[in-house]
């Protein structure tokens, strides 16, 4: 099935009052309507429950379950992608998103990088891939989108120092934002990607032609709480996902 470009509410429409049961991470995340939204807490086997309705995620290749998650609440769980051949794949197609937002927690100390999420054209390695954020060898993060040409943004600082860090990367009508625990960290005027149809997912794929690229597309670290929406997320709203945790 394909999905609709820009399913899901326009940015600043899904921000709501945080009130006595809007308390923790994954009711101000449902409250803003994600197109999906995978916890991670399975303790075991290959499917990433998809929180927010029926797009539930596939673990594959050296991607482990049941480690220790970013969120302070008890029981919380998280995947660890190997650095060689993990990730978790969304099996819904999705028609060109234009407007969107990808958010997710992840801790590493790899010095060798790889893809941390985005979108790509096939199930398996893509031939058309951007909306992604990568870590470079040096830890810094890459968002990267590519109407016509790589269009990218990046951090100054370096996050491979094995702490949890919340991630947010968002592309709407002002342009590419990318923050890291709550706080814009890059941002630029592009406003448009490539045309194609493709699979939201964590973990590698291919990073061929991008600038800063690292050594490996595919990224040894942990991950959680992974999430797509249709819209770009306010300030706010990444703000108070971050608070939630």
């Amino acid at each position: 099935m394909v999905a609709p470009d820009n399913a899901g509410p326009k940015s600043g429409v899904a921000t709501v009052t945080v009130t006595g049961t809007d308390k923790g991470y994954a009711p101000r995340v449902l409250a803003d309507v994600p197109l999906l939204y995978w916890p991670l807490d399975e303790a075991s086997g290959s499917t990433a429950v998809d929180a927010a309705g029926s797009n539930h995620g596939t673990l594959s290749g050296g991607a482990t379950r049941s480690f220790p998650g970013a969120l302070s609440e008890s029981g919380d769980r998280a995947v660890q992608l190997d650095g060689r051949s993990g990730r978790v794949l969304a099996p819904q197609r999705f028609n060109n998103p234009r407007r969107y937002s990808v958010e997710g927690w992840f801790k590493t100390d790899t010095r060798a990088g790889g893809k941390l999420i985005g979108f790509g054209s096939s199930t398996s390695n893509s031939g058309s891939y951007d909306r992604h954020v990568y870590m470079t060898n040096s830890g810094q993060l890459v968002f990267g989108t590519h109407p016509g040409s790589p269009s990218t943004i990046s951090t100054p600082a370096a996050y491979n120092d094995n702490r949890w860090h919340h991630l947010v990367a968002t592309q709407g009508v002002d342009g590419m934002r990318l923050y890291v625990d709550g706080v814009v960290r890059a941002s630029n005027t592009t406003t448009d990607a490539q045309n194609y149809l493709g699979y939201w997912r964590i973990g590698g794929d291919s990073l061929s032609g991008w600038p800063s690229a690292p050594s490996s597309s595919y990224v040894r670290a942990t991950m959680d709480e992974f999430a797509v929406f249709g819209y770009a997320l306010t300030d706010k709203q990444v703000i108070r996902h971050f608070n939630g945790s």
